[in-house]
């Protein structure tokens, strides 16, 4: 039985990402290009989020480890992240301002990032 959790889990993930990479192509294809650019969490974990206009994102932190995928914006402030890594992915609402990007996912803490200059 103990053996089938660890499978249950992967296949779950999969699904989920699976669906959130749909979302994200079914997506209008506009990018906001108030959000292309770096975005950094000014703290001590040094990472910095690059939002490109084709629809690319990256998150560099400073002990060199990088994420890889993809946004895609589902309206006005709803916006679906697909990254290899399920803890990034999802679908979050969001709200951006000139110098300031607040990332407010389902479940879980918001994310406040400022634009890098």
């Amino acid at each position: 039985m103990n053996q089938k959790r660890p499978v249950m889990k992967f296949r779950t993930t999969i699904i989920a990402t699976s669906l959130i990479f749909l979302a994200a192509c079914a997506a209008p294809t506009h990018r906001a290009p108030d959000l292309v650019g770096k975005w950094s969490y000014g703290d001590s974990s040094g990472c910095v989020w690059e939002f490109r206009g084709d629809g690319t994102v990256d998150v560099r932190c400073s002990d060199g480890s990088k994420q890889s995928g993809h946004y895609a914006l589902l309206g006005a402030n709803r916006i679906a992240l697909d990254f290899r890594n399920p803890n990034l992915s999802g679908i979050d609402s969001f709200s951006l301002s000139e110098k300031q990007l607040i990332l407010i996912p389902a479940k879980g803490a918001k994310s406040v990032l400022n634009r890098v200059q």
